[in-house]
């Protein structure tokens, strides 16, 4: 425990540095300042995790619940402690620790072409699409499905698929904006978009 505490009084003195995700284990005790995107987030009553990703590397972030709004597929910078644990290492959000937003996944309209492009490095990803529906919604009972296609390139579409949620229906050839969970099987190579979570929704434009 005493070890801990001189760690972070050390922390508190010292300018963070700029590290890759990829070495983090090489700053144990260190503060230090990493870019990623988010991956998951779970609220607890005081606290929240945070899972934070960037080219292949994942870390986990303890932090105090902040008025920082955060959703997966934000794009953040993170200046924290970093601590290792059973599981590896991880970076605890406190003293002169922050979080800043960089980007809001909101805000970064895709194509289903580019979304096609590298689709491993944004599966489980909330995005921002702008399609047209290709086939109307079809309700069952428990979920709804319909298919979009690219506004531009019809041969690029893909299905997506509703869950305890209710979106408008539309019709073939209807322009809309997407704000759904991108999926992505590198087994299968198949993919989908899933809305399933109040941020998601279906814009009728």
């Amino acid at each position: 425990m005493i070890g801990i505490i001189i760690l972070y009084s050390y922390s508190l003195v010292i300018e963070p540095k700029e590290v890759e995700l990829k070495d983090i284990g090489e700053y144990e005790g260190q503060l230090v300042i990493v870019r990623g995107i988010v991956l998951d987030v779970v609220e607890f009553t005081n606290s929240r995790i945070i899972v934070l990703g960037s080219e292949g590397s994942m870390i986990t972030i303890f932090l105090a619940t902040s008025s920082v709004e955060l959703f997966v597929g934000d794009e953040i910078e993170v200046t924290g402690l970093v601590q290792k644990d059973t599981d590896g290492y991880s970076l605890s959000v406190t003293g002169k620790g922050s979080i800043r937003v960089l980007s809001v996944w909101e805000d970064d309209n895709l194509t289903l072409p580019a979304l096609a492009t590298d689709p491993w490095k944004r599966s489980g990803l909330n995005v921002n699409i702008s399609c047209i529906i290709k086939y109307p919604l079809e309700i069952h009972e428990n979920y709804s499905y319909f298919s979009v296609q690219d506004v531009k390139m019809e041969s690029y579409s893909i299905q997506v698929f509703v869950f305890e949620m209710t979106v408008p229906r539309g019709y073939a050839g209807h322009e809309i904006t997407l704000h759904a969970r991108f999926e992505f099987s590198k087994n299968s190579f198949s993919h989908r978009l899933v809305i399933d979570s109040p941020e998601h929704a279906v814009i009728l434009i």
